[in-house]
């Protein structure tokens, strides 16, 4: 009985343990897209240095850091966004929109 409750607590291990690297690949990827889109950025138009991202990993800090690193990510971007190196794109509501938005859609 005793190899059985062993057993059983093996595999709830193993069950807690996919969740967690799963978590943390997602975090790793979402650190990266985050240092890299401050990297991008001009050197002056950078509200923070791009390696701060990595203090997500820092338990309960990071419930309060990750407003930090978001505010400071658009911060950056917002004046990258505005240069003229960047093409202006000019869009047009679709059709498919304005029918979405109709009262015809709706009945």
């Amino acid at each position: 009985m005793e190899t059985h409750h062993a057993a059983m607590a093996g595999m709830f291990g193993v069950m807690m343990l996919i969740p967690m690297v799963i978590g943390i690949v997602v975090a790793v990827f979402y650190c990266l897209t985050m240092q890299k889109a401050l990297e991008r950025c001009a050197p002056s138009n950078r509200a923070m240095v791009p390696g701060m991202v990595w203090l997500l990993f820092i338990p309960l800090f990071n419930i309060v850091w990750q407003f930090f690193v978001v505010l400071n990510v658009s911060k950056s971007r917002l004046p990258s966004s505005n240069s003229a190196t960047l093409p202006e794109i000019h869009r047009r509501p679709r059709p498919s929109a304005w029918w979405a938005a109709s009262p015809a859609a709706v009945a």
